[in-house]
């Protein structure tokens, strides 16, 4: 096809013509019969698409080849065939050559009633995909789509918006059977508040409480995945705005949206990297939580989870994961020590939590 695109584009035509006939559709659904997988696919090559400069159009599909055959020699026409075409190395062979021969030998109209079961399918597909269509845009908000009445529709129908949804949103994503009902019960898991699962191809579904949508997968930026140490006194400018700063400047008592540590608390050099789930923060009782469980319980949005920051000292404790929550630490806090003040701010505002 890289051939006859290259020669459209060589004599600025904006039309090919080929000679595909209702034979090799035939021969393209038992192949694919053969070869499994959804019943779309059954519908056969369609008569027209746009194609390199203009449009690839096949006039012949409703003919079979022996009529095509006939009208060749009737008119004196030259046509040529592969040399190929008589061996049986392939499967499209195989069949030309030998399924197919056999069936018209149990009925001689074979080609025609595929044909017409083609052409049933198609519109049956096409009926199918337009009122799923319908039923998406019921569902959706925003980017994302309403889980619980996703999950309120029959298990057919939840089928057949997962295949138009992916269809959609990943095209390039080739689902099968089997995992489209691994996705489907990923879907209607009861207890499941937040989580994702493969698509393939670097897709993922993704649920978020009541809100369910496909995504491609994120990737941590090389300098996110850094470690920025902290220099004292001076703000580190971390993304999109976001600064932190460490200072020995005193203070009477708490700070609103800082955290205020001495001396004993503190283990230097202080620095600030990404956050991970399986990072701990300690709480007031000795004992300690992740960040994966501290972001289920506030509630954050998965697609947000990546944007946190940790700040960790020299002994790698997680003091603080910015504006999520502040670790209690088990040394006690001494007035009479040095002071420090750890701060952030977004957009030069300053933030805590």
């Amino acid at each position: 096809m890289i051939f006859f695109a290259k020669v459209m584009q060589r004599y600025h035509a904006n039309t090919l013509l080929t000679a595909h006939n209702a034979t090799e559709q035939a021969e393209s659904f038992l192949m694919q019969v053969v070869r499994g997988g959804w019943l779309s696919q059954l519908r056969g090559t369609p008569e027209e698409r746009s194609f390199a400069t203009g449009r690839l159009v096949r006039p012949f599909l409703k003919i079979s080849k022996p009529t095509l055959v006939a009208l060749a020699q009737e008119n004196h026409l030259t046509w040529f065939e592969d040399e190929t075409n008589q061996q049986d190395d392939y499967l499209r062979n195989r069949v030309r050559n030998q399924l197919l021969p056999a069936l018209q030998a149990e009925n001689p109209r074979v080609v025609e009633h595929i044909g017409q079961y083609q052409t049933e399918i198609t519109e049956q597909d096409q009926l199918i995909k337009e009122i799923s269509r319908q039923k998406l845009a019921q569902l959706r908000q925003g980017s994302q789509y309403q889980l619980p009445k996703f999950k309120a529709e029959s298990r057919l129908w939840q089928k057949q918006l997962l295949k138009q949804l992916v269809s959609e949103s990943c095209p390039a994503v080739a689902i099968g059977q089997n995992k489209l009902d691994e996705v489907l019960e990923f879907i209607n898991q009861t207890n499941l508040a937040q989580g994702s699962i493969d698509l393939g191809n670097d897709y993922v579904l993704e649920i978020t409480y009541d809100l369910l949508q496909i995504i491609k997968k994120k990737t941590v930026k090389s300098e996110q995945a850094k470690k920025h140490m902290v220099t004292l006194n001076k703000w580190l400018t971390l993304d999109e705005g976001t600064q932190f700063r460490i200072s020995d400047r005193s203070v009477a008592g708490p700070v609103a949206g800082a955290m205020v540590l001495s001396d004993n608390q503190l283990k230097q050099p202080l620095f600030v990297r990404q956050a991970t789930p399986q990072d701990r923060l300690r709480l007031k009782n000795g004992k300690y939580k992740t960040v994966r469980r501290e972001l289920i319980d506030q509630k954050v949005p998965r697609e947000q989870r990546a944007n946190f920051w940790a700040v960790v000292d020299g002994d790698q404790r997680v003091l603080w994961v910015l504006g999520l929550r502040q670790a209690w630490l088990a040394e006690p806090y001494l007035a009479t020590q040095t002071q420090y003040i750890l701060e952030y701010r977004t957009g030069g505002r300053p933030h805590g939590q």
